[in-house]
């Protein structure tokens, strides 16, 4: 998807977040993951905390109309970045704010993937690589779920696909 001079894949993943810590940093040699910047923001570093809030406010501008267009009730946000959703949790929902229909924001959590799984409120879903797995909406309420991949390759031509009934394959 278009983000301003790039693709929203570029703004908010694990190597945008290091990126802008080295950037920050002033110094792009730092050897830096996102569980360091995470940990540093949960210590209460204010140059972490402020790069979670920006992706948090980001990740809100991108939602919110595509949220608005769709009167979504609940966005469930998985991958490995769910792990730090406390940090982005309130720039999110304040960019979301306008949008009345949403009644609940939350992380996925971690499920067996051999058996159906119901997603309750404040729950995240983590899938390991190369699981295969179906995400489906068995609710009545309109759902936006945030699939987020992680690790050096994010391209779409990684993922192997059984059946799509999107005809993506």
């Amino acid at each position: 998807m278009p983000y301003g001079e790039g693709i929203v894949e570029h703004k908010l993943t694990r190597r945008w977040i290091i990126s802008r810590y080295q950037k920050i940093m002033n110094d792009y040699t730092l050897d830096v993951d996102v569980i360091d910047v995470a940990n540093k923001a949960k210590g209460g570093d204010k140059t972490c905390i402020n790069i979670f809030d920006e992706m948090g406010q980001r990740l809100g501008r991108i939602l919110n109309p595509i949220a608005t267009k769709f009167n979504a009730e609940c966005i469930v946000i998985g991958g490995q970045i769910s792990k730090s959703f406390s940090l982005f949790e309130n720039a999110l929902i304040k960019q979301l704010d306008s949008i009345k229909t949403i009644r609940k924001i939350s992380p996925a959590k971690h499920i067996d993937l051999n058996k159906p799984y119901k997603l309750n409120i404040n729950e995240r879903i983590f899938i390991p690589e190369k699981t295969k797995h179906r995400i489906k909406n068995i609710s009545s309420e309109k759902l936006i779920f945030i699939e987020v991949q992680t690790g050096e390759y994010l391209g779409e031509d990684d993922i192997i696909r059984f059946e799509d009934k999107y005809e993506r394959i």
